[in-house]
């Protein structure tokens, strides 16, 4: 019997998706992944409509031209062939404090935009490291810092645009709920550094409607971008699945929300053995 994206072919050989057309999603349930891929394959890109949900910078940073309140990035730094990275890559929990310089060249290599366009519509699409449907890019990086040598605690939001952490607004409560959080889920103490992916789904679904699990594609494919650069640098890493800890929108599409996070650090010594 065919598969969802698979159709009868008098020749005995399954028919190419490509040229196959919407015959071959499943009508019964316009949810399933297929749709999603179905949309990105005709869905033609139309006009937001309706209210935006608000970007991830407006809720996340406060407007401010104090000095104190950015910390520049950059890209530029040591690097290894992809295969000894890929050879060494493992998850790492328990952890020791990195420097703003390897953070920062983390997130940088990882987030920054390389170049920028709008579409027929006028909307903004772009092109970075991490790939996005339709050039959308709805995520921005997040680094919640609790003990990194050279960034004063608290959230820094990268703008990719401005090579620039901009100083984050959630309150104490939240900052240290979210690092329990993170603590809960590895069981090993509060991370040095945790780097979240911030989604704003109005970007994605504007034009693919049905493109839920779009988001979720790209935060993973983030995520590991995040976890190959620590790597690469010799920072350890964990990719950790919590969801909603710096902004908990539900259901999500009406704001932008968190969807996992990197923590960031040295490697730290094994515990002493109990005598």
């Amino acid at each position: 019997m065919p598969g969802l994206l698979e159709a009868p072919s008098g020749a005995g050989r399954p028919a190419d998706p490509r040229s196959a057309g919407r015959a071959l999603v499943n009508p019964l349930d316009q949810y399933h992944p297929a749709s999603s891929f179905e949309q990105a394959r005709h869905v033609r890109p139309g006009p937001v409509g309706g209210s935006r949900a608000p970007s991830v910078r407006r809720s996340l940073v406060a407007p401010t031209d104090a000095a104190a309140d950015f910390i520049q990035v950059s890209d530029v730094g040591p690097s290894r062939p992809f295969a000894e990275v890929v050879a060494d890559r493992v998850s790492s929990r328990r952890l020791t404090p990195p420097s703003a310089e390897e953070i920062g060249l983390v997130i940088a290599r990882a987030g920054l935009s390389r170049a920028t366009a709008t579409d027929s519509t006028g909307m903004a699409i772009g092109s970075r490291a991490a790939p996005s449907a339709g050039g959308r890019h709805p995520f921005e990086l997040a680094l919640l810092a609790r003990d990194v040598r050279g960034i004063p605690p608290g959230l820094w939001v990268l703008d990719a645009h401005a090579a620039v952490l901009r100083r984050g607004t959630i309150t104490d409560e939240r900052a240290t709920s979210a690092l329990a959080d993170i603590a809960d889920a590895t069981r090993a103490g509060n991370p040095p550094a945790a780097v979240f992916v911030v989604a704003d789904p109005a970007l994605t679904l504007s034009r693919y409607p049905l493109g839920d699990s779009l988001l979720w594609r790209e935060a993973g494919a983030l995520l590991m971008l995040l976890h190959l650069a620590a790597t690469d640098i010799g920072l350890s890493s964990c990719i950790v699945g919590t969801t909603g800890r710096l902004l908990d929108n539900e259901p999500y599409q009406d704001g932008p929300i968190d969807l996992g996070c990197v923590c960031l650090g040295h490697l730290a010594p094994d515990p002493a053995p109990v005598v």
